[in-house]
């Protein structure tokens, strides 16, 4: 008698082998399909040789998250192509829950409660909620000031809970002054936000894009010494 669960694993694996990067719907739903498993988990690297049981709160009921439980269950290893992981922007970067996964002190309710936030959040990468040195956490990770990112995430709505459980998580991969123990590294890409502020080449011009692409101008404030921050504008 066939193992129906294995017979719908074959089928599964099957139709990934078929139509997977091909320009049919079906080829593109699956691309898509993978990108929002990748997006809604907040894993990086190959996401079905993950744990299942110890992973599966971070997935919803979806056609890949089923994918994922068939291949864990029968111990069938599915490697997609490297090129859909979505790329780091720092040397040295990883995604916020496996840095959070790896200090192993959440069980999986509460990897379930800090990847709600996270994707309130809008933040994905280590470099999403770090300031432009690297190494120090951004206030706005903090804040629950979601990201103005240009992935699109899901809709949640962390409770209070949720938020003190992602602050001691946060806590738990930095330091007691909110710093990473290693800093990140030089840009591998530009991140994938969108772009609200700039500079001119001799830096005496800062413009704000608002969100309703109105220009706001800056200008260096006059100082008589140099300042810890270095130059201050103000509004023009």
């Amino acid at each position: 008698m066939p193992l129906l669960s294995l017979d719908v694993l074959c089928q599964k694996v099957c139709l990934i082998f078929r139509v997977w990067e091909s320009s049919s719907m079906t080829g593109r739903m699956l691309c898509a399909a993978f990108e929002d498993s990748w997006m809604e988990t907040g894993l990086g690297g190959q996401i079905f040789l993950r744990s299942y049981e110890k992973l599966k709160t971070l997935a919803s009921h979806s056609w890949m998250a089923n994918l994922w439980h068939l291949l864990s269950h029968h111990e069938v290893s599915l490697e997609i192509d490297s090129s859909f992981d979505k790329p780091n922007i720092h040397e040295g970067d990883c995604t916020i829950m496996d840095a959070v996964i790896a200090v192993s002190i959440f069980d999986p309710n509460q990897l379930e409660q800090i990847n709600q936030v996270r994707k309130y959040l809008k933040v994905h990468l280590l470099s999403d909620i770090t300031c432009l040195d690297g190494c120090r956490i951004h206030p706005r990770a903090l804040n629950r000031t979601p990201l103005d990112s240009l992935h699109h995430y899901p809709r949640e709505q962390p409770t209070r809970p949720d938020f003190a459980l992602w602050e001691h998580a946060i806590f738990s991969i930095s330091s007691h002054s909110y710093n990473l123990s290693a800093a990140l590294g030089s840009f591998l890409c530009p991140p994938p936000i969108v772009l609200r502020w700039f500079v001119s080449p001799d830096c005496l011009h800062l413009y704000h894009q608002t969100e309703y692409n109105t220009i706001s101008l800056f200008l260096p404030t006059p100082s008589s010494r140099p300042t810890h921050c270095g130059t201050r504008y103000t509004f023009s």
